[in-house]
């Protein structure tokens, strides 16, 4: 959308602002020598919107003001959204939907206004008028769609949830479904308008998404797969995508279209851009192929569906960049660069040269495009990391003109730092470095608040921080985080590295008391999302956490109790306390939302790991988690996605294991604790019952894992490899009764017991000769506290037992200081344990590929007998 302003004024006014602020003084003299202006005037953006203030203020601050906000709406809302909504703003559509833009434009205007807003959370501060409004579209959704026939106005009902974002759960799952059924239906859809729709669910947000599977993706792909065949049975020489605007590329009148495309772009004042629809849609594109579900096919069809797609989308992104005939604004070229690479396109090589030789010939053409895109220029820097494909004439071209116009290093500058550093860029990176140095004594302070858990930077940028931070008396907050974000996991093994994290550690120790409390919940997070216990600090952190339970709110001892869970602190000080609060908020819970199921999903998962879940509490828990699914209030549904599923399915095998040790039959148990659902709505009973009976303790059914995707290390095919040469009969990867997937699988014949006058004295004194000792594990405390004793409890006898589960655990199963079992891994051999399997565990210094195949064999000799088996003599 354009602002209908006068561009020499609104040039003069931008020259004044830079003079001002180059140099006050000249800024002075300049101004004095300028004509007076008129009052401002109120200017249109987007149709209706008006800003309310503009006529108070000076010229060159009601444009300056105007185009911020105009540059604001363009940098939060995707282009061909915005092209969208423009077009329904000059276009005769549907009476509702003109309700809609009405509605719309209030929201908008709202939004460019209101001052809290803040990056990611467009509408958290908004008013009670907006909350309203945008809800009145989430409501009235389902009545729209039936009346539109137009493919141009679903698309218009597309960018205004777009735009709105209604917080409506129940309307965004029945939008998707109703855009399944529209685009089966063949030349009704355009592929434009299920890139708009698709973008709209994906722009509900990370949490949503990941609760929902939207189906919308997959119908998108189906169609544009059928449009790429009839292309080719017509045998019409083109792309699918150069008829994306279409609902049918068959029609007689597009033949003769082909292969003319050439993007112009035309003349308006003296704009340095031009938008291009073929660019915008192209951003859409990479999104779509950029979805989990699409970019990891699980069958041979799907992946060849895919790779056709994403060959389409490749010639057509080099035919859309190297047609284009002017510098193109950053809004559309970021959609491309955010999403591509996460995308698995073919002959990506060309894609890639064309793209960002168009940004860089953009950004030289129109560098103000960069004034307050700090997240942009990053997220442009991940992109060349993750696609590694480096462009180092756009990198000096970026570095130029932040170098000239100022850059906001504090907010961003760690992922950005550790993104140049991958790339290589080492005068810039060290420029950031420098500031930071030069910025204060606490200079990583502000940037590890900003990053919040973005904290890991890589190898290399790692070793240029602690260079830093071996020069410094005195450490601060934001050294602790990030030297243990990057220097703290099982997996880093740098000598120099470690010692920096023992220094600051031992530094830090004193000053724990007198953080913050939210720095102190932070560190915690970050101990726990590294996998570190390190007790001088890490028991402050819990003593701070357990002073101040009763001010915390229940989100922030639900984080605390995961951070404990994680770290496997079952006796933490405030670990009972809070259990205790955050129990007593569920129990007042009449009926789940979206966001309460994830909370309670998640903690049941927490209390299961901290082995402090009763039985009473998990049946209060199933009946919400029933009643949530069901919806039977509503005669609605909803789906719980597979990260739900695999900690709701701990909780169950938890839960299971609790039974077995109460002696209380499973089915009996259920029966008592039934949960009575009330359909209010005719047709719906079946439904709902499918989807309740398909709850893990309902279907017999438990999906441990959170991916589908379950491949073997190199250690454990070794492991295998192992054992066969011994003549051991085993299985990998094998589903147990439980849900849980065995690394190796020994049925219980191929083995057979030992008594203790059978040992060999042998294996047990070469025990302590077969671990993997090198230097780094030398400077690291050694000391190895199991807690198999947990375990231990449940230990079956040869006779009972189905089978042995060999399990090959790696650095993510440990903590790292004293590698200690995680809480997780302490309740997967709980839980195996319980359900009538032995358990053999190889931690991952104790077996590796490095020995010799003797000392392969002898190490599984020992684990063998230290479980009183070993393996049976023909």
């Amino acid at each position: 959308p354009e602002l209908v302003v006068d561009i020499a004024r609104l040039s003069h006014a931008i020259s004044i602002q830079e003079n001002k602020a180059l140099c006050p003084t000249a800024a002075a003299r300049f101004a004095s020598k300028q004509k007076p202006v008129a009052p401002a005037k109120k200017v249109k953006l987007l149709g209706d919107v008006m800003f309310e203030n503009a006529a108070t203020l000076s010229e060159e601050s009601s444009l300056l003001a105007q185009t911020k906000s105009s540059s604001l709406v363009k940098r939060v809302f995707n282009p061909l959204v915005l092209r969208s909504y423009e077009e329904l703003q000059q276009e005769q559509a549907h009476p509702t939907l003109i309700h809609f833009r009405t509605i719309t434009n209030h929201i908008l205007s709202s939004f460019v206004n209101n001052k809290s807003f803040k990056g990611g959370q467009l509408y958290r501060y908004s008013n009670t008028s907006t909350t309203v409004a945008r809800r009145n579209i989430g409501s009235n959704l389902s009545d729209i769609m039936l009346k539109l026939q137009s493919d141009k106005d679903q698309q218009y009902v597309a960018s205004i949830l777009a735009i709105t974002m209604p917080e409506m759960d129940d309307m965004w799952r029945e939008y998707d479904q109703g855009m399944v059924k529209l685009l089966k239906r063949d030349k009704l859809c355009s592929i434009d308008t299920g890139l708009l729709a698709y973008h709209a669910l994906w722009s509900t947000g990370p949490e949503l998404r990941m609760r929902s599977n939207w189906k919308t993706p997959s119908a998108l792909m189906n169609i544009i797969v059928h449009r790429r065949t009839q292309l080719e049975q017509a045998k019409i020489q083109a792309n699918v995508f150069d008829f994306a605007a279409q609902c049918d590329q068959l029609a007689p009148n597009n033949e003769g279209k082909l292969n003319k495309h050439v993007e112009v772009f035309p003349l308006i004042g003296e704009s340095k851009t031009r938008d291009s629809k073929e660019l915008e849609r192209l951003g859409l594109i990479m999104q779509l192929l950029a979805t989990p579900s699409l970019s990891t096919p699980k069958t041979p069809q799907e992946r060849t569906e895919y790779n056709l797609v994403g060959l389409e989308a490749t010639e057509y992104g080099v035919k859309v960049l190297t047609t284009l005939k002017g510098p193109a604004p950053i809004s559309a070229l970021k959609v491309v660069w955010t999403h591509s690479p996460k995308c698995n396109l073919p002959n990506s090589y060309l894609f890639y040269k064309s793209f960002f030789e168009q940004v860089l010939y953009s950004l030289t053409a129109d560098p103000l495009q960069l004034v307050g895109e700090e997240e942009a220029v990053d997220s442009l820097l991940g992109s060349m990391v993750a696609s590694k494909f480096k462009s180092s004439a756009l990198i000096t071209k970026v570095f130029e003109i932040l170098s000239l116009r100022g850059f906001d290093y504090q907010r961003i500058g760690l992922r950005m730092f550790g993104s140049l550093v991958e790339l290589n860029a080492m005068s810039f990176a060290n420029s950031i470095l420098n500031s930071w140095v030069e910025s204060s004594e606490a200079h990583f302070d502000i940037m590890a608040e900003g990053a919040r858990d973005s904290l890991w930077i890589g190898e290399k940028a790692t070793q240029m921080v602690c260079e830093v931070l071996v020069n410094k008396t005195s450490f601060s907050y934001g050294d602790l985080a990030v030297v243990v974000a990057n220097c703290g996991r099982v997996q880093h093994k740098n000598m120099v590295h470690l010692k920096v994290l023992r220094d600051v550690e031992a530094a830090m120790t004193k000053e724990i008391a007198n953080l913050p409390l939210q720095k102190i919940l932070a560190l915690l997070r970050i101990y726990a999302n590294t996998g570190r216990n390190y007790p001088p600090i890490v028991e402050q952190l819990c003593e701070v956490v357990n002073q101040n339970v009763d001010k915390m709110s229940v989100p922030m001892l639900s984080g605390a109790l995961w951070a404990a869970a994680r770290l496997n602190l079952r006796e933490a000080p405030f670990v009972n306390i809070a259990l205790a609060r955050v129990l007593d908020s569920v129990t007042e819970i009449p009926e789940l939302n979206t966001s309460k199921a994830v909370e309670v999903i998640r903690l049941l998962w927490t209390l299961s790991v901290l082995r402090k879940l009763d039985l009473e509490t998990f049946a209060t828990a199933k009946s919400l988690i029933e009643q949530y699914v069901s919806s039977s209030s509503k005669g609605q549904n909803h789906d719980i996605n597979t990260w739900a599923v695999a900690q709701l399915s701990q909780a169950w095998a938890e839960a299971q294991t609790l039974m077995r040790e109460q002696g209380i039959d499973e089915q009996e148990w259920l029966a008592e604790h039934a949960t009575t659902l009330v359909m209010s709505h005719r047709g719906v009973k079946e439904v709902l019952d499918k989807k309740v009976q398909a709850l893990p303790w309902h279907s017999h059914k438990l999906f441990i894992s959170d991916t589908d995707d379950i491949t073997s290390s190199r250690t454990h095919l070794e492991l295998s490899k192992t054992l066969t040469t011994m003549g051991v009969s085993h299985e990998n990867e094998v589903p147990l009764s439980n849900g849980y997937v065995a690394d190796i699988f020994i049925p219980i014949e191929a083995l057979e017991v030992i008594s203790r006058s059978e040992t060999d004295p042998a294996l047990a004194g070469e025990a302590s000769s077969y671990v993997a000792t090198t230097e780094e594990d030398n400077f690291q405390d050694m000391r190895v506290e199991s807690n198999s004793d947990e375990a231990d409890d449940y230990e079956v006898s040869f006779k009972d037992c189905k089978g042995v589960v060999v399990e090959f655990d790696g650095p993510s199963h440990f903590e790292s200081y004293k590698r200690k079992e995680t809480g997780k891994t302490m309740m997967k051999r709980r839980h195996i344990k319980s359900a009538g399997y032995k358990m053999v565990n190889l931690p991952f210094w104790r077996y590796t590929v490095d020995f010799t195949p003797d000392k392969q064999e002898h190490v599984v000799k020992i684990y063998l007998q230290k479980m009183g088996l070993r393996i049976k003599q023909e």
